[in-house]
């Protein structure tokens, strides 16, 4: 079985990749792993010896589409015998006129409410997220393309050690007009965690945020931002 996707997110996972897009045919999302669960370089190449990238279509062999993570239903099982094939690109305006942006309530069921002066954790317990979306018969969702304001960018520190990836601060208007704050880590690896940030603040902004694996220290799903577009020309 194949599937045609064009690629919207490639950011870091594991010491590769986690990649995501649409099924070019439905629309659905798609979120690629090989055996390790991640992304590996060699796994995007095509017979020529290209590796895809953002906005490349791709036809991709597929070993298994039913996801053994139950948050995630988007995971598909690539075969990582079989060369990718190149079937064109897309633009950023392109897939907004496609498919839209998503509004809401709040960001993937995620509302990172304040605590005090520091803000809320933006994530939940698993266990609750399934139990709540399981008894009201919600369809699990694990990605997101969103439109949000006033963004700004900031190093990544806690007690004087500075992590792997950003953070990024912003507003999300939601299906009924309130604008929510959310602060959220970048997995971006067009944007590092040091200097070379983007400084002052983007008045408007489009994300790929994903929900992640669970984090067995706390057995919480966080919200990420998998994909940072600024520019839509």
């Amino acid at each position: 079985m194949n599937r045609r996707v064009v690629i919207l997110t490639k950011s870091d996972k594991h010491n590769g990749f986690c990649v995501a897009g649409r099924d070019i045919d439905s629309g659905e999302w798609v979120r690629l792993e090989n055996s390790r669960g991640v992304i590996d370089s060699e796994d995007l190449i095509t017979k020529d010896g290209y590796e895809c990238r953002e906005l490349d279509i791709i036809e991709i062999e597929l070993l298994s589409e039913e996801s053994d993570v139950e948050h995630q239903p988007e995971n598909v099982l690539i075969d990582e015998q079989c060369y990718v094939k190149l079937l064109g690109r897309m633009t950023w305006p392109d897939i907004i006129n496609k498919w839209g942006c998503d509004c809401t309530n709040t960001i993937l069921g995620i509302n990172q409410r304040p605590r005090g002066a520091y803000p809320g954790k933006p994530s939940i317990k698993i266990e609750s997220r399934l139990n709540f979306y399981n008894s009201n018969n919600i369809k699990h969702k694990s990605l997101s393309f969103i439109k949000v304001y006033n963004a700004s960018f900031e190093i990544n520190e806690f007690n004087g050690e500075r992590k792997n990836h950003p953070k990024i601060k912003f507003q999300y208007k939601n299906s009924k007009g309130d604008l929510l704050n959310y602060y959220l880590t970048v997995t971006d690896p067009n944007y590092p965690n040091d200097e070379s940030l983007p400084q002052g603040v983007e008045p408007e902004v489009y994300l790929i945020v994903s929900l992640g694996e669970v984090y067995e220290e706390d057995g919480e799903v966080y919200l990420l931002v998998a994909k940072v577009i600024t520019d839509i020309i």
